[in-house]
Order: C-alpha cells, then sequence, then structure tokens
C-alpha cells in the first residue's frame, strides 16, 4: 500500500483548480532544462504548455500522483522527460495561491530542483548511495515479518540501537520483556516490511504507510515494566482516513472493540492526506471531565487532557485542522460513552471543542517537499518521551511553549532528520538479518510467505478477533 490518501471526508483534492500552478511549474521545469533564448524565454510555445498541463491534469485526476511523460515540442526534435507530483502541485498552491507571483516562481524553482534531485536518485536505485545506507533487499523482495520466534530476544531488541533516538532515551531495556510485549502489541496484525517499503527511506523520498506505521509502533513497545511507552496506544495511519471517508461507523468500531483507549495516558494517529504526513497526539484523555471542570484556571496543577497537532509545514499545512478535530472528538465521544457514560442522558459529550480544542504547538519543520514523513516519525517519538513530563492548564494557556517548543526534544534540525532516515534504514536491516537467522530454526512457526499472504489491510479484516486493532 502507498499510504496516499486522496480525500478528507469524502471530498476530492481535484488538480483543475491548480491548472495555473502546474503550468508555472512547467514553465520552471523548460527554464531549468533548456538554455534561454534571446528573449530569456525557454522557446516552448505557450500553447503547448498548456496542453501539456493538460494531459498532466487529465492523468492526475485518473488517479496518478506522480506523472512522468517524455515532451517533444513542435518543431523540434529536442525530448524533454518533464516529472511533476500531485503533492507538490498542491503544496505550491498551498504555498502561494497566486501562481504568477514572485514568490511562486521561487516556489516553483525550488521544487523543480528538488523533483531533479528525485529523479536523479531515483534512476540510480539500483544501488544505494554510500552515505551510511547498507543494501541488503532486492527489489520488492520481502523483508521481515514481525512477530517472529526468535532465538535470542536481545538480539532483536538491540536493533533499535542503531536508532540515535532511541539508544539516548531507552534505558533499562529486557531482551524477554521487548520480546513478550513484542507479541501482546502487535496480535495478529503482524507488521510486514518489504523492499519497496526499505526504498522510500532512501534521501529525497515520501514515506510510506508501511515505515511510519512500523516506526511508531516499535517505539510504543514496552522494553521494561516501567517504561512510559506502555501507556501509548498507536493507532493505524488508516484510522482517522477511515473515519473522514465513513463516520465512526460499526466497522470502524471494531478496531476499539476489546481496547479502553482511556487506560491511556497517550493516543498517537498518524495521518495521511493530500499526499502529506502529519500527527495528532491526544495527551490524557481520561483527565477530560476535570479539564472541562477547570478549563482556562492557569493555577490548575493537576494533569489535563489535550489534543495536539505536530504538522511540519506549519501553518501552511495542507490538512483541514477543523475536520481531523471533528473526527477524534466523534472517536472520543463515543468510545467514553462505551466506557465511562453512566448518566440517564446517552448524548453527553464530554469532548467539545471549548475543553479539547485542537493546539497546533510550534515546532521545527521542514523545508523541502519530501522529508514530512521522517518529521512525523520524530515528533512520535518525542510524544511519548514527554509522558514524564506533567502536562498542566498553564501550559495550554501559554500555547504549549514551554511544554513543546521550548522543550530540548524538540531542538532537532534537518540534519538530524537525514540522520533518522539512515538510521531507520539500517535498523530494518539488522531486523531483517535476525529474521532471516532465525527463519530456518523456528520449530512450529508459519513460513514467512504464509504470514505475508494472511496479512491484509487493517479496512479489510474487520472479523479480526486482535486485542490490538487500532494499531
Amino acid at each position: 500500500m502507498s499510504g496516499i490518501q486522496s480525500h478528507i471526508s469524502g471530498r476530492d483534492y481535484r488538480i483543475q483548480p491548480a491548472r495555473k500552478h502546474i503550468i508555472a511549474y512547467l514553465n520552471a521545469w523548460f527554464f531549468a532544462k533548456l538554455k534561454h533564448n534571446r528573449n530569456g524565454n525557454h522557446g516552448i510555445g505557450h500553447n503547448e504548455v498548456e496542453d501539456l498541463a493538460n494531459v498532466i491534469i487529465d492523468r492526475m485526476e485518473a488517479g496518478e500522483e506522480s506523472v512522468s511523460i517524455d515532451f517533444t515540442p513542435t518543431r523540434s526534435n529536442i525530448n524533454i522527460p518533464v516529472t511533476i507530483s500531485a503533492s507538490g502541485v498542491l503544496w505550491l498552491r498551498k504555498m502561494d495561491p497566486d501562481p504568477s507571483s514572485p514568490n511562486s516562481q521561487k516556489l516553483c524553482k525550488r521544487l523543480v530542483a528538488d523533483t531533479l534531485k528525485s529523479t536523479v536518485s531515483a534512476q540510480k536505485s539500483t544501488r544505494l548511495p554510500s552515505r551510511g545506507y547498507q543494501a541488503f533487499v532486492n527489489g520488492n523482495g520481502h523483508c521481515f515479518s514481525l512477530p517472529f520466534t526468535s532465538t535470542d530476544p536481545s538480539q532483536l531488541l538491540s536493533c533499535g540501537m542503531y536508532s540515535t533516538e532511541i539508544a539516548n532515551h531507552r534505558n533499562g531495556s529486557n531482551g524477554n520483556y521487548f520480546w513478550n510485549s513484542l507479541r501482546d502489541k502487535i496480535g495478529t496484525n503482524p507488521i510486514i516490511i518489504n523492499g519497496m517499503d526499505v526504498r522510500t527511506l532512501l534521501p529525497r523520498n515520501y514515506l510510506n504507510d508501511s515505515i511510519i506505521n512500523f516506526w511508531i509502533r516499535w517505539i510504543s513497545i514496552p522494553q521494561s515494566p516501567d517504561d512510559s511507552a506502555s501507556q501509548v496506544q498507536v493507532f493505524s495511519s488508516h484510522f482517522l482516513s477511515g473515519v473522514l471517508s465513513n463516520n465512526y461507523s460499526s466497522d470502524m468500531k471494531r478496531w476499539l472493540r476489546k481496547i479502553n483507549i482511556f487506560d491511556k495516558k497517550l493516543l498517537l494517529f498518524p495521518f495521511n492526506a493530500v499526499n502529506h504526513w502529519s500527527l495528532v497526539a491526544i495527551f490524557n484523555p481520561s483527565k477530560i471531565q476535570q479539564t472541562s471542570k477547570r478549563w482556562g484556571e492557569t493555577r490548575y496543577t493537576n494533569e489535563v487532557c489535550c489534543m495536539m497537532h505536530f504538522d511540519s509545514l506549519g501553518n501552511n499545512t495542507l490538512h483541514d485542522g477543523s475536520e481531523i478535530a471533528w473526527a477524534i472528538r466523534t472517536v472520543l465521544n463515543s468510545e467514553w460513552d462505551r466506557h465511562h457514560n453512566t448518566t440517564l442522558d446517552r448524548t453527553s459529550r464530554p469532548f467539545t471543542h471549548r475543553c479539547l480544542p485542537l493546539l497546533t504547538p510550534k515546532v521545527v519543520g521542514q523545508d523541502n517537499s519530501f522529508d514530512c514523513g521522517v518529521f512525523t516519525c520524530r515528533y512520535a517519538f518525542n510524544c511519548i518521551q514527554l509522558l514524564n513530563k506533567p502536562l498542566k492548564m498553564s501550559d495550554l494557556h501559554n500555547k504549549l511553549k514551554h511544554y513543546i517548543s521550548d522543550d530540548p526534544l524538540f531542538d532537532f534540525t534537518g540534519e538530524d532528520i537525514t540522520r533518522m532516515r539512515v538510521e531507520i534504514h539500517n535498523m530494518l536491516r539488522s531486523i531483517t538479518e535476525q529474521y532471516r537467522s532465525n527463519r530456518d530454526t523456528s520449530a512450529g512457526s508459519p513460513a514467512a510467505s504464509d504470514i505475508h499472504d494472511a496479512a491484509v489491510n487493517l479496512f479489510a479484516d474487520t472479523h479480526s478477533d486482535s486485542d490490538e486493532e487500532a494499531e
């Protein structure tokens, strides 16, 4: 699965309104690929550029996320390869609605430069870059399926040490405890990683859902009895999209039928729409009644409930915060009804926009069009580490400046994001090596191909008996 969702609440993000941005991008592309003529133009007629834009629009609206075309201008034998993505077009339109502005032209040049670099990287995909990456899988070959029987759980646990984040913050780990937690957490919804998933970790690539879900599920597995990760509930990256498309239907409710989310201190919702990743975190959902009663009282020192949206595009986000907040409040109120509403008023809804607004803390963000997934992974890790830090009403009052923005966890740079790509890649390599070394010695274990064939999209498996369907 690609992890790309093209709708929110059943609404298509059609490319047609961005036609002028596509034309502006194409002009920037031709300027980058061709020499300027005497008049300072690229030499391709406006009508030809418009015709090419129409072809691109037709293909994107037919479902292609990325379009590559070999374009030959009229009265020329020069072949010009053109590559453009729907996510890039929508990013341009979001960053500057005016395609003719000087700022928009700069954004087009920047996106063209990123795309050209990504194209070169894709053309060299038969070999991995030398800096830090180590090849371990060919094509879309199967890497591993978790859980698998391990003769030495400590070795599997040590795979996480390839990550600087995990190595620096996860102390007192126990291999056997981690292994049992892994089996309990994953249940019958195995983690499946294949070669195409791994390739999204290469430079200038957009992470897919398999990598996002793997990382957040892995860091939420407790490694010792006092590990704060035991207080985390991770939702599949498809969960919010399903609620926005189908409301919180009976099929969606089956995902949580054996889980009480109010036993957890942190709920994590990775979200993908319009070819962009972001993360929603709910802290202390069980504290909603106290939060509602004491709302606005900055002297109230007990912990409070809060909903946060982490988006590496900041105020230029492609995601509709109001719809995301509505979807999550719908789920929370429905689950509260199921577990805690003992009043006669069955319409009582404690999670409202007044006491659970969607707060967007100021955090470091991306400066390109492809790193949103890695930022989402880092945000998720930071949220888990924050569980050891009480969240108070005063933190909400100052817009999470002290709790999030000024916390050292969020003092990272684009270089750290690049490093994370390499480290997660090599972490997957290490797990794959463990998987292959144990596969032949795992008595009574199903073959990897059997597990892989049995794995299904969480939407399709509405009759699973897993206790961890939200993952």
